[in-house]
């Protein structure tokens, strides 16, 4: 399968002068092959978010940087409490590209056998030594939940499989067909045991409970798992975007200027404050920018493309709000004021739970008022964020109204 570019071709079938990310590669003719535009994939891509969304609820951002970071060959990393639909994510991702899962909890006595397949007993009486390929080292989607419990030795047995899709062998290296993984976790780590494997996750993202009402109603109706996803497309479509965006990364690098200085002033605040992030961080982060302008039809990286650096940009726990924040702020400021609006009215619901005294239920109605107003400010002529911002009056109202008939 070939994907033009320019007068070459990115490949998905034999090597060329050059190798991209998701097993891609540059060649210069297209012999005997299948041709695809992109239009077709971003549709392709498009089509597996609404079946994925039509069926989780409130899982909207969890889904985009799935599939944002599935198109740039980069893996994803969820905080999250149990039973937030971790595990459903990565599956109904892989039923709609066409391939094979594989789902493991890490333990300290997780070995190389339950993450790779076990040695076969007869080629090893033999004097050979021949692994019985299976789990990982066939999938195509995999999630890895309680990533830190693993030991830290077998945390570094999967780095070459995640930042190269290879495993190392006494006979050589072998090559996987993973597109994504998706590690999972109730915390993150301080060990410095684990700083590379949390360095290859690029894509990071907390997942809290569901908070909103309206987002509640409709996980209850919606179809979850009762209905199998189609396939949609193919793990080789996504590796062949995944290839095509490295490279257009690595142009946007070389020219993009506006690009770059941005970047220059989002690390210059990140020095300021004390927060490192890796070379590699930076140029992985630039990819999820180039997949992001690829799914939405862009030919260039806007700056506005430069808001997935929210979940890349962030090591420590304490630094997510404000890298989010300062992000979105700078690239898309309408987003950050959205969701500061969201937080406040989660933080309202939590307040008014606890409210006992008539004083601090009306407080909580006074704070759900401003919080209406700000959003009727912004609400105007907009439609990109207008659903969201309608969803905020409402749940002031249902605030307010709640003070009202407890007092």
């Amino acid at each position: 399968m070939y994907i033009r570019l320019s007068n070459r071709y990115i490949s998905t079938q034999a090597p060329g002068d050059a190798r991209l990310a998701g097993q891609t590669f540059l060649t210069n003719h297209c012999p005997n092959g299948t041709e695809v535009t992109t239009d077709d994939l971003i549709e392709k891509i498009s089509k597996i978010a609404h079946e994925i969304k039509s069926r989780l609820a409130g899982m909207e951002e969890p889904v985009q940087a799935l599939l944002t970071a599935a198109c740039a060959g980069e893996h994803v990393f969820l905080v999250s409490p149990p039973g937030t639909a971790k595990s459903t994510l990565a599956r109904l991702f892989a039923e709609a590209v066409g391939g094979q899962s594989f789902r493991i909890v890490l333990n300290p006595a997780t070995g190389m056998e339950d993450l790779f397949g076990p040695i076969d007993a007869l080629e090893f009486q033999k004097g050979r030594w021949v692994r019985r390929w299976s789990g990982l080292a066939v999938a195509n989607v995999a999630i890895l939940d309680e990533f830190f419990k693993a030991s830290p030795q077998v945390v570094n047995m999967l780095l070459d499989a995640l930042e190269e899709r290879m495993i190392s062998t006494p006979e050589g290296d072998v090559q996987i067909p993973l597109v994504t993984a998706i590690a999972a976790s109730n915390e993150i780590p301080s060990q410095r045991d684990y700083a590379a494997a949390w360095d290859r996750l690029t894509v990071r993202l907390s997942v809290p409970p569901l908070r909103d009402e309206e987002v509640f109603r409709a996980l209850l109706a919606a179809e979850g798992i009762r209905n199998p996803i189609p396939t949609v497309s193919s793990a080789d479509e996504i590796r062949l975007i995944a290839g095509l965006n490295d490279y257009l990364a690595l142009e946007e690098g070389r020219s993009n200027t506006e690009i770059i200085e941005a970047l220059l002033d989002i690390k210059k605040h990140l020095d300021e404050n004390g927060i490192f992030v890796s070379n590699r961080r930076w140029v992985k982060s630039l990819r999820v920018a180039r997949a992001s302008a690829t799914l939405a039809g862009r030919d260039k990286i806007s700056i506005k493309d430069l808001s997935v650096l929210r979940w890349t940009l962030w090591g420590r726990p304490e630094d997510e709000t404000d890298i989010r924040e300062f992000i979105l702020g700078l690239t898309d400021p309408l987003a950050g004021q959205v969701i500061k609006l969201e937080v406040a009215l989660a933080e309202l619901r939590e307040r008014l739970q606890r409210a006992n005294r008539n004083e601090d239920k009306l407080d909580v109605a006074a704070q759900a008022r401003r919080i209406k107003k700000e959003a009727k400010a912004i609400v105007d002529g907009n439609q990109e964020y207008q659903a969201r911002i309608g969803t905020v009056i409402t749940a002031a109202d249902e605030i307010i109204n709640a003070v009202i008939d407890s007092i």
